[in-house]
């Protein structure tokens, strides 16, 4: 796998079609309408072809798609060409996408999202096969002309209280695309025990904020001290010297 997904995923899956949305002639794949987004870029890229029929109308599931099988031992990254917690996602859906999860037991999956809601509303039916994991660029504000999506300190108290409910159950952290952080970051991100986070700077110029490389290094470093850490493009911010 390239630098772009996750080292540890080895299939990507996307059994829910649908959610792509134009507001002011910008077309976004989900509700958070993060500005950053590199499923929105994909999809405005291909808009008129078959990527952008899939993705275009009302949330579904895609019939083909959700009954795929995959190999015993692989990893799988579910819906990451949108996000699974989207509010307007039926739970009819979700819930299908569940059971045909529960049907592959011998096969990884990762769930990954910035709602701060989906996991305490689904955490009785997710499979144990599901690692679980959330988004968090920063644990500072974003601004909504940036990101719509509920703040990253909310996004890992799910976690948190995922893991006081379901103490076995595995958690993951994507700190990507990184942006400023505080000093607490780490520590806030040891409360919710996690099995690996991942790191990374952008890959698209958007020439969003960026911590130092200096800052993300060290960083790196503490969550070294209690987790695994996928350390994906670290490079100098863009408006740092590119030595």
């Amino acid at each position: 796998m390239n630098e772009k997904m996750f080292s540890f995923i080895t299939k990507t899956w996307n059994p829910i079609a649908g959610g792509c949305f134009i507001e002011d002639g910008e077309i976004y794949a989900c509700p958070y309408r993060c500005s950053y987004c590199w499923a929105r870029s994909l999809i405005n890229m291909w808009k008129g072809g078959n990527l952008g029929k899939k993705y275009s109308g009302p949330y579904r599931i895609h019939e083909r798609v959700i009954n795929q099988r995959f190999k015993p031992g692989e990893f799988v990254a579910v819906q990451f060409m949108s996000d699974i917690g989207a509010p307007d996602i039926r739970s009819e859906i979700v819930d299908r996408v569940l059971d045909a999860i529960w049907g592959q037991p011998d096969v990884h999956f990762l769930l990954l999202t910035k709602s701060d809601q989906f996991y305490l509303r689904y955490m009785d039916d997710i499979p144990i096969n599901c690692v679980c994991g959330v988004t968090v660029e920063t644990d500072l504000y974003i601004p909504k002309d940036m990101s719509n999506a509920p703040q990253p300190d909310k996004r890992l108290d799910s976690l948190v209280w995922l893991k006081y409910y379901y103490p076995k159950t595995r958690t993951f952290i994507s700190i990507e695309p990184i942006m400023p952080f505080s000093n607490n970051l780490a520590r806030m991100i040891e409360k919710a025990e996690p099995w690996m986070v991942a790191v990374g700077y952008d890959n698209y110029d958007n020439k969003m904020p960026e911590p130092r490389k200096i800052d993300t290094e060290i960083l790196i470093s503490q969550l070294q001290k209690f987790t695994l850490v996928n350390v994906k493009t670290i490079r100098n911010a863009w408006w740092e010297p590119q030595i």
